[in-house]
């Protein structure tokens, strides 16, 4: 299972661990360092998919996130909306490669540039993930949950200024990306 969430071009996953000391000047982790199974505190997931628009004639991407604090003593602490917003980050900075590893010549078809929207959806219940996706600018697509019991949370306008702005607002600072080595 672990291989495919690595492999696989519809899911990307990022592993939620501890902070560890002068992570500011590295520029690698190797693997067992930070990442050990006592470092994790949660995670941070993108499945992607297409969604058929029956206004468009071109099928829309889109990105839909999940986060998860494991346990009730790290939660409300920052960790997770950090995680997110730098998750988004990334995924701004590399949208073009994964939504071209995601499309994969399909059809002949030239991959889109951009996610059409990025998605979440929570439970009626969770009010706490709830406010968080609305204060990082996700807007509930209906006033009444659905089926199951959840809201969908949609974004169409995130950009890298954006998630910028809310990183300072926030107190999230010092983003940047390093090589991951096994």
């Amino acid at each position: 299972m672990q291989r495919s969430w690595r492999e696989d071009p519809d899911k990307l996953t990022f592993i939620i661990c501890y902070p560890g000391e002068n992570l500011g000047q590295m520029t690698a982790v190797t693997a067992g360092t930070y990442d050990s199974a006592n470092a994790m505190m949660g995670d941070v997931n993108m499945f992607i998919s297409i969604s058929e628009d029956s206004t468009r004639h071109d099928p829309l991407v889109i990105g839909e996130l999940e986060l998860m604090i494991a346990e009730k003593a790290h939660q409300r602490k920052g960790s997770g909306r950090a995680a997110l917003l730098s998750f988004v980050m990334y995924v701004l900075h590399n949208e073009v490669a994964i939504l071209r590893q995601f499309w994969n010549d399909r059809d002949g078809q030239s991959p889109p540039s951009r996610f059409a929207y990025v998605a979440a959806k929570i439970g009626k219940e969770n009010g706490r993930s709830l406010a968080l996706f609305e204060s990082l600018g996700f807007k509930r697509t209906s006033e009444e949950p659905n089926y199951w019991g959840e809201y969908e949370l949609r974004n169409d306008k995130l950009t890298r200024q954006a998630i910028e702005l809310l990183m300072a607002r926030h107190g999230v600072h010092n983003y940047s990306e390093v090589e991951y080595r096994n």
